[in-house]
């Protein structure tokens, strides 16, 4: 099922294809979109003179390496640990999907995210110290990006770090506790 409706036509019927920040026209000028998605169908693509390229013009590594940057430095500067936790969940989201698999329980299909995406998540978790966050937070990255750990490949790294830290600041047990299934 598709529950998106074309911004140009308004029909729901053909599969869309969903921009994100900017589109491209076949004269290879770049449109910058309001916040949201903008779904069109092929025929209104075609008759726009919009190009299939995904994110036309964009850097999706360095873009997704960045939102994971601010989110954590956003984070940091705030003392209500649900606020944290609700910063790095809402940033992550529209990157990873993590709740892709629900929405496609519900009919939804999910956007395909191209790997580059992830790689990008994957080059900030390198960078990311759990030793400067809360558990809470730190929790939260791991968490919001669990359910595509194997496509982040310092996924695991950034987990080990932050199960060592949290070694350092309560008792062994309680480590794992926190960290339980997500410990391998």
């Amino acid at each position: 099922m598709n529950d998106l409706e074309c911004v140009e036509c308004g029909q729901k019927e053909a599969p869309m294809l969903v921009f994100v920040g900017t589109l491209m026209y076949e004269d290879g000028t770049v449109e910058d979109l309001p916040e949201g998605m903008h779904p069109y169908c092929a025929l209104c693509r075609e008759k726009l003179n919009i190009t299939d390229e995904l994110n036309a013009g964009r850097d999706l590594r360095a873009e997704a390496k960045q939102v994971v940057i601010d989110a954590e430095r956003r984070a940091g500067h705030l003392s209500v640990t649900r606020k944290q936790i609700g910063v790095v969940m809402d940033a992550l989201e529209p990157w990873v999907g993590g709740t892709d698999g629900i929405f496609a329980m519900l009919g939804r299909r999910p956007p395909e995210r191209p790997q580059e995406v992830f790689d990008g998540v994957s080059d900030a978790f390198a960078e990311l110290d759990p030793a400067t966050m809360t558990p809470s937070m730190a929790i939260a990255f791991i968490s919001a990006t669990y359910s595509v750990k194997d496509r982040i490949e310092n996924w695991r790294g950034f987990v080990s770090r932050a199960h060592e830290h949290f070694k350092t600041i309560m008792s062994e047990d309680e480590a794992r506790g926190n960290l339980v299934g997500f410990l391998k």
